[in-house]
């Protein structure tokens, strides 16, 4: 398919490109962004043979960056996620809006102990 265009239109669509896609990459960067004011912590998960798995994860320990959570993000390095932090042992659910990438979702009740893994939600 081939379209005619004058100069002075075809620099106007190219305009509204760039314009666009700046847009596009500034509103992906500013969720990477805004997480990377979050607390950081290091964690540890053990399997059942002793092996020791390490994760870099962001703190949402507050009602507005639970639901916040990873809304936005477009990727995460290997080995990165989210810790969701309740004041007290509850039956949570998660909310994926906005979400794009696949997650592993692991509960983990008050000793510590993995109870449950969603692969892939």
């Amino acid at each position: 398919m081939q379209i005619d265009m004058s100069s002075t239109q075809l620099k106007k669509l190219l305009m509204f490109l760039l314009i666009t896609s700046s847009f596009v990459v500034k509103a992906e960067n500013f969720a990477l962004d805004e997480l990377e004011s979050w607390e950081k912590n290091i964690i540890q998960i053990s399997n059942s043979s002793g092996n020791f798995h390490k994760f870099e994860v962001y703190i949402a320990d507050t009602k507005s960056k639970r639901k916040k959570g990873l809304m936005h993000v477009e990727s995460l390095p290997r080995n990165y996620g989210m810790l969701f932090k309740f004041d007290t042992p509850r039956i949570a659910s998660i909310w994926m809006k906005n979400t794009y990438i696949s997650l592993d979702l692991l509960f983990i009740d008050k000793n510590q102990t993995i109870i449950k893994i969603h692969n892939d939600a």
